[in-house]
């Protein structure tokens, strides 16, 4: 997959969650051979490393930030780091998503807000964090990787549904603010770094 996108990302900044294992590192692999420095987030910090040192050896910058996506000041730390370091971003990959199964008659509200918190808060957070760097530089990307559980639900997975149908809602909304037409609302946004 990489090698299509190869030589297509020189110069641009793209933050991934998710990044230490799975869709999230494959993304984030996929990005820097393309060429883009890329922004790692995730809880593990060794896992993080391992990215890191895969991203590197193509030739790209990584920039390892292990937080807990279900905590606001971490994420908005996060974005304050990468922007510091790169004074962009113009790729936001939302890769990262958790799930509790269980029947809704045995799922604990703490589970179901950490699976929205997760799955779901952080895009939203993540998005409106770097929108205004992408509306000032007039161009970005912003990807939230969902499922088929956006589209239908099942049995013991009412919370990750829950969160996913949510999180195609939020995709649209963005989609329609930021098209050409709507990103004339942005214009005069700015944000120190």
């Amino acid at each position: 997959m990489a090698e299509s996108y190869a030589g297509g990302l020189e110069g641009q900044v793209a933050a991934v969650t998710g990044a230490s294992s799975g869709l999230g590192q494959a993304t984030a692999l996929a990005v820097a051979q393309a060429g883009a420095d890329v922004a790692l987030l995730a809880r593990s910090a060794e896992d993080l490393e391992h990215t890191a040192a895969i991203v590197r050896s193509v030739g790209r910058q990584a920039l390892v930030l292990p937080i807990d996506l279900a905590h606001e000041d971490e994420i908005l730390s996060a974005v304050d780091s990468v922007v510091r370091q790169w004074r962009r971003v113009d790729i936001l990959v939302n890769a990262a998503a958790t799930d509790v199964p269980a029947r809704v008659v045995d799922l604990s509200t703490e589970a179901w807000d950490h699976v929205l918190a997760v799955n779901l808060r952080a895009p939203f957070i993540l998005a409106r964090a770097v929108l205004p760097y992408m509306m000032r530089a007039r161009r970005g990307t912003i990807v939230h990787a969902s499922s088929v559980a956006g589209k239908r639900g099942w049995a013991n997975a009412a919370a990750y549904c829950a969160s996913k149908f949510g999180l195609s809602g939020l995709t649209q909304a963005l989609a329609a603010e930021a098209s050409t037409r709507g990103a004339e609302d942005y214009r005069g946004w700015s944000k120190a770094g």
